[in-house]
């Protein structure tokens, strides 16, 4: 898990594709932030509590699999999350 950190960015594109989430990790793997997967089969709740973290600028850390990378450049930038927690 990441350090509680507030979420920078959140992106959404068509078509049911991953759910991109903006935040400082420190992780070497996924410095970027995390996603979640178009088959997640918590995929509603995950994205509800980080909108929710999003526009309440809360603290948040995740839980990912550093070894399902998800690239928006050329390298990793993002892992797929797990799990997420948030904090005042």
């Amino acid at each position: 898990m990441n350090e509680a950190a507030q979420i920078t960015e959140v992106r959404a594109y068509q078509h049911g594709s991953e759910f991109p989430v903006g935040i400082s990790t420190g992780m070497v793997e996924c410095p970027d932030g995390g996603y979640i997967a178009t088959n997640a089969p918590n995929r509603a709740e995950l994205v509800s509590l980080l909108l929710s973290a999003f526009h309440a600028n809360s603290k948040v850390r995740l839980q990912v699999y550093k070894s399902k990378e998800w690239s928006s450049t050329s390298g990793p930038t993002h892992c797929m999350i797990r799990a997420v927690r948030l904090y005042k």
